[in-house]
């Protein structure tokens, strides 16, 4: 039988009761984390903080959202009234112009023209508001052997109109009907500055005779514009819409809900989505005339 020393059995004995006692590493660790009354206040405080900010941005939701579609909805209503004003001017115009569309650029005219629009005749002279040699506006005979026959009258106050836009002016009485509150700013009274219009006269028709426009329920006479980088005097007008507008919903065709309000040569207006406008003969609304 083995005789085993006194030292050498304390230290077995202090072996076997440290290997029965031992914990795992991963109880250790655990024991180790601090779980003291400060850090629960901090986990507790986190998710109340997230909850606030939730609640906070839900109810911002639910305020704003309503007064936004409110404000869609009024611009909206808006430019639908101002481009059926602008469809009836138009329309006016034509009539007092022997059924003739506007030109998108106007030459200089007389007064009396407004009244009786076919006394221009080739080769005759007319009175036209035009500065004299001395620089002052005032009635001067000049020549207008160029003129037309129906050539458009002056409706701009105080001398002869600069485009389309402002010759029609004295049939909408209110040159706020030339701009949509949703399309971008300045806003301009001068006719031959950029923000007099906000909307687009198809340039096809320009000083057209109203017989010689075979589909006039199809065919484009004024739109929705002004992009922000389109020279929106009041000779704005438009051939066909720009490559990137029928695919870009931050361009005007989209401005809308998804659409933009259209006027036709026979006088009515609707609201288009962009992929219904083409410039192709034969389209559903198109800028040709054929």
């Amino acid at each position: 039988m083995e005789r085993i020393r006194a030292g050498e059995l304390a230290v077995r004995v202090n072996d076997n009761w440290g290997q029965k006692n031992r914990k795992p590493s991963s109880v250790r660790c655990q024991a180790s984390r601090a779980t003291g009354p400060g850090s629960q206040r901090r986990r507790g405080l986190s998710v109340l903080d997230g909850l606030i900010a939730f609640m906070a941005l839900a109810v911002l939701v639910v305020f704003l959202y309503p007064l936004t579609r409110n404000q869609a909805g009024e611009q909206r209503a808006t430019c639908e009234t101002h481009m059926r004003q602008l469809s009836l001017a138009a329309l006016q115009y034509i009539q007092d112009c022997g059924n003739r569309y506007p030109r998108f650029s106007l030459v200089a005219v007389s007064r009396h023209q407004r009244r009786h629009p076919r006394s221009a005749k080739p080769g005759g002279k007319n009175i036209v508001a035009k500065p004299d040699a001395k620089g002052k506006k005032g009635l001067v005979s000049v020549d207008i052997s160029t003129a037309e026959v129906g050539t458009p009258p002056v409706y701009a106050i105080g001398g002869a109109t600069f485009g389309w836009a402002d010759a029609l002016v004295a049939n909408t009485h209110d040159r706020r009907v030339y701009h949509c509150p949703a399309a971008p700013p300045p806003r301009q009274d001068n006719p031959t500055q950029p923000g007099y219009t906000d909307y687009w006269y198809n340039r096809n028709l320009s000083n057209l005779s109203l017989e010689l426009v075979p589909h006039p329920l199809n065919t484009l006479l004024l739109g929705e514009g002004n992009d922000g980088t389109d020279a929106t005097n009041a000779q704005y007008c438009l051939s066909s819409l720009p490559l990137e507008w029928p695919i870009n919903i931050h361009k005007p065709p989209f401005r809308h809900g998804g659409g933009a309000f259209y006027a036709f040569a026979d006088g009515h207006y609707k609201w288009l989505k962009p992929g219904q406008i083409t410039s192709e003969n034969g389209g559903d609304y198109t800028f040709s005339l054929n």
